[in-house]
């Protein structure tokens, strides 16, 4: 997906157990604080918001 899109990164934000292939393949994996534990486990940033998460993304930059 990255190549066909010449993206350099990709980022995902999931909450439930069927968004964790998701989460495992991006560059960058969020959920929400208030997420199941095992969620939580699996990714870079537990954030309040979406709004959070950009934050963070454009301090990676």
């Amino acid at each position: 997906m990255k190549d066909h899109y010449r993206l350099e990164k990709i980022a995902g934000i999931g909450d439930s157990y069927n968004d964790l292939p998701m989460l495992k393949v991006v560059d960058t994996a969020f959920t929400f604080k208030t997420s199941p534990q095992e969620i939580k486990k699996q990714v870079h940033y537990c954030v309040n918001d979406i709004a959070e998460a950009i934050a963070l993304l454009e301090v990676e930059k």
